[in-house]
């Protein structure tokens, strides 16, 4: 299992989500 924190910029507005990633 992967799992990674991603830092997304939309605009002016900065924020972060976890991306989790199975494999088999």
């Amino acid at each position: 299992m992967l799992v990674d924190i991603v830092t997304v910029e939309c605009g002016e507005k900065q924020f972060e989500y976890t991306q989790v990633e199975q494999s088999e």
